[in-house]
């Protein structure tokens, strides 16, 4: 059974019966069938599970067979988070006394935003009225941090706001500060700082996982990410390095590094591509199982020099900084997935 399908000729959608209309199914060629609909004792009913391997049965609306057919193909969307390639633009902000932001991070509720910037090695901190909007934000205080080292990219904090880290590149280390007062950048003072030389050239970015535990810092000289273990959580007197995971394929001048919250999806990018690329763990951060997904997503409209790349809590939000619009630009990164529509290809497959 075959169909042919033109471009722009409106919403068709396929569903496949091998029993005599018993049961209805839609076939992917990767993820196999999926049953969408069934006669449960007289009562028609559809898969409005969002997973495609999962069943949940709901009753029709309409008690017919293909009212419920139609309700299933239509009603069963998923949407996720970090699905950059569906990414739409929605403002861009440009923060009070930040000329060049070069590193963001967000308090885990999303009422705290952090911005380095690069042209004058401060560290801003503001409050969002709204959580994780940039563009809700009042400025409350910054703090100088040139005195450890004069050209600071990333910047991180702990989620409880106790510690600070930045990478530097004029020693190529990475900087540990405590703040007395949790998330208060006047209670500020430098804790240490450990050199990362031995691995890494030009320390543009760093993350860590939840626990802090694991580190990793991205290098635009090897053009890789580095991971280290801390044997204390967010102590890098502890860290030593593991392993690390070439991005040159996909760019060579990286600049911005970020997880999501599992650490199953890492995402870079850089200057000379102007594009977020999008990378799977198959073991949440640990770089050594991770593999380019093939999905990425130009800024080149909004930023010609990014410097950082940002999540919210849930991803379905992504955040791009830098130098050429000296502002922070927000998209929406949402995907919304279809499990029970199948196009021409999956139904020729």
């Amino acid at each position: 059974m075959t169909a042919d399908q033109a471009a722009g000729d409106g919403n068709v959608y396929y569903a496949i019966s091998t029993d005599d209309r018993t049961t209805w199914t839609v076939i992917d060629n990767t993820d196999g069938e999926r049953d969408i609909v069934r006669n449960n004792a007289g009562t028609w009913q559809y898969n409005s599970n969002g997973t495609y391997a999962s069943q949940t049965w709901a009753n029709g609306a309409t008690n017919t067979e293909l009212a419920t057919i139609a309700e299933s193909m239509e009603g069963a969307a998923l949407v996720t988070g970090y699905g950059i390639s569906g990414a739409v633009f929605v403002e861009s902000t440009a923060l009070a006394n930040v000329t060049s932001p070069v590193g963001m991070w967000f308090s885990p509720d999303g009422s705290k935003m952090y911005v380095l910037n690069g042209a004058s090695v401060r560290v801003y901190y503001y409050t969002l009225s709204t959580a994780f909007k940039p563009s809700t934000s009042t400025l409350i205080t910054n703090v100088d941090l040139s005195a450890n080292d004069t050209n600071q990219t990333g910047v991180v904090l702990n989620p409880t706001g106790t510690k600070l880290f930045t990478t530097g590149l004029t020693d190529t280390e990475i900087n540990e500060y405590a703040l007395s007062t949790a998330f208060d950048l006047s209670s500020i003072s430098h804790t240490r700082a450990f050199s990362i030389s031995a691995q890494v050239g030009s320390p543009q970015d760093l993350a860590f996982n939840a626990d802090g535990t694991k580190m990793f810092v991205l290098d635009s000289v090897g053009d890789d990410v580095n991971e280290y273990t801390l044997s204390t959580g967010f102590n890098i007197s502890t860290a030593s390095f593991v392993d690390a995971f070439s991005i040159s394929g996909q760019e060579n001048a990286p600049t911005g590094l970020s997880f999501s919250a599992d650490g199953t999806q890492m995402f870079i990018v850089g200057t000379t591509n102007d594009t977020v690329f999008k990378y799977t763990l198959s073991s949440g951060f640990d770089v050594s199982s991770a593999s380019y997904s093939g999905t990425s997503f130009s800024i080149a409209a909004k930023e010609t020099s990014p410097q950082l790349v940002a999540f919210n809590a849930d991803g379905s939000k992504m955040y791009v900084g830098g130098s050429s619009s000296d502002s922070i630009t927000e998209y929406t990164s949402q995907l919304t997935i279809y499990p029970n529509q199948m196009d021409k290809t999956q139904l020729d497959a």
